[in-house]
């Protein structure tokens, strides 16, 4: 079924544009190794993905920079939990927040800046709606994303995270447009799915479903959904 009467489309980061590349346990693993810790990348990319899954489920609500920075920091110390500990995690943690702001730390997922161009050139608003912080804008700068999306709305930076109403409504009002002419875009149903059919704006997941919501399984599929 097409949607009508869009004017507006935000689009999630992080699993939806981007992923880290070559992958979180990757990543982890050479930092870890630079501090004399050596734990397999595939085992830390199992206990991340577990982590990330359990802390997810109570995301939402008032953001700031150091509360995205405590996400991180609590979820690394339980993929860490056992193999760095006390003053050797915290000077690891350093610098696994900071390669995180690195763009060559991401990759761009397929068709990501394509359909976002492509929508654009068509007419529709197009912007950036992610639950992260500051250093989500050089990673999209790197990735060539900033000359693409008209604004980019940090949860860190709006003081509030999906699932929130609140980062929608901020976002639509920012934008100008009514929510009934707003579609966001993400891969999590409980906050992009689920956070932007409580705004009133529509809503697309990719790779998953919830009810109300349009699945799509491929960015690039996005425009069909749409009366262009």
């Amino acid at each position: 079924m097409a949607l009508h009467g869009i004017r507006g489309i935000t689009f999630d980061a992080g699993g939806t544009l981007i992923s880290a590349n070559p992958g979180v346990g990757a990543v982890y693993a050479e930092i870890a190794a630079a501090h004399g810790i050596a734990v397999e990348a595939g085992m830390l990319d199992t206990r991340f993905r577990d982590a990330f899954r359990r802390m997810r489920s109570i995301e939402g609500g008032p953001a700031s920079e150091n509360s995205e920075r405590l996400f991180w920091q609590t979820l690394a110390k339980r993929v860490f939990a056992g193999f760095a500990e006390g003053e050797r995690f915290e000077r690891m943690f350093v610098d696994l927040w900071t390669t995180f702001a690195e763009a060559r730390r991401w990759k761009t997922l397929p068709a990501a800046r394509e359909t976002m161009l492509g929508l654009k050139q068509c007419g529709y608003r197009v912007a950036i709606l992610s639950n992260f912080d500051g250093r989500l804008h050089p990673i999209l700068d790197g990735l060539g994303f900033n000359g693409i999306a008209e604004r980019v709305f940090i949860s860190a930076e709006v003081g509030f995270a999906k699932p929130s109403c609140e980062i929608f409504e901020h976002t639509a009002r920012s934008l100008g447009i009514e929510p009934a002419k707003m579609l966001h875009v993400g891969d999590s149903a409980s906050a992009d799915a689920a956070g932007a059919l409580a705004a009133g704006w529509s809503a697309a997941l990719l790779g998953g479903e919830h009810p109300g919501a349009h699945t799509i399984t491929h960015l690039g599929e996005l425009p069909a959904l749409l009366r262009w």
